[in-house]
């Protein structure tokens, strides 16, 4: 059997953080920390969803070394979960079950948004100012999984927020806005509304009673958090 830990994995970044954000973004602050606590936190978020995503696509990442390598079997149901993935330049190992359970049902399969999360992966810890930083933020945070594929799928967010699907559209539907905001977020949040048009969303079928029961799971994340 494998002597090596199972890996751990960067978690999703809670709703009440990013609202915070906005609302500073919204009064004409631009908190420079602030705005790089979120970032880096959806950095980590998406450096761990690639791996994840290699892994399941048969490239596995070390957890102790990080070095690449492939795992047994060419296609994830032709591999058994008994069968062990070995680092070969360090000497972890683990059995494929218990890898492939660190990661099952944790919204850590990048999908569609994967070329989405390599730009913000590449382009993030390269960007120098402040609102050039919030933008990339904004803007990958308002990205649908079928933009590039043009397959069904929901926003991309999904992955990188917590909360369930439907808490996640409306808890971007109804972030802080104002025209204090950094220039170019306006822009983004009325393709966002278009995309929910598309996706047969709008502000009239998303109901109070709905509204209510999805923002109440952003407000149990956040015993403090006012909405």
């Amino acid at each position: 059997m494998g002597s090596g830990r199972r890996p751990t994995w960067a978690p999703r970044v809670s709703r009440h953080k990013i609202a915070h954000l906005y609302r500073t973004d919204a009064k004409g602050i631009r908190d420079e920390d602030l705005v790089n606590d979120v970032g880096y936190a959806f950095l980590a978020r998406i450096h761990d969803i690639l791996k994840v995503t290699d892994a399941h696509a048969g490239r596995v990442h070390c957890p102790r070394c990080d070095a690449v390598f492939p795992r047994p079997g060419p296609e994830l149901r032709m591999t058994r979960n008994d069968q062990i993935v070995k680092c070969p330049a360090c000497g972890w190992q683990l059995p494929w079950g218990d890898y492939f359970r660190s990661y099952r049902k944790k919204h850590l399969l990048a999908g569609g948004m994967e070329s989405f999360f390599r730009e913000f992966a590449r382009d993030f810890p390269e960007t120098g100012t402040c609102g050039e930083r919030m933008i990339l933020i904004d803007t990958l945070l308002h990205r649908y999984h079928w933009e590039l594929e043009g397959e069904a799928g929901g926003p991309g967010a999904v992955g990188l927020i917590g909360g369930t699907r439907n808490e996640i559209i409306a808890f971007l539907n109804e972030l802080t806005y104002d025209e204090k905001n950094t220039p170019g977020l306006e822009q983004n949040r009325t393709q966002w509304r278009k995309k929910l048009g598309w996706a047969g969303w709008s502000e009239e079928n998303v109901d109070e009673r709905t509204k209510q029961h999805r923002w109440e799971g952003f407000r149990r994340e956040d015993p403090e958090a006012t909405g």
